[in-house]
């Protein structure tokens, strides 16, 4: 049976994030949404919400723009 590689460690990949956005004046962070969240109308439209607030505020860009 083979064995599967490693995955890469996920605390690893924010800590580069946080470093490599840190340089430029910027905080890393993350919102974790789920397949549940977007098969569910009512968990869909709170992240949905959630999203929207975070763009009210600056605090993230979309990607459109």
């Amino acid at each position: 049976m083979r064995r599967r590689p490693p995955r890469p460690d996920r605390s690893r990949w924010s800590q580069v994030w946080a470093e490599v956005l840190g340089a430029e004046g910027l905080t890393a962070a993350q919102m974790l949404v789920t397949l549940d969240d977007l098969e569910h109308r009512r968990r869909y439209l709170q992240r949905r919400r959630d999203i929207d607030r975070l763009l009210s505020l600056g605090v993230m860009r979309s990607s459109t723009e």
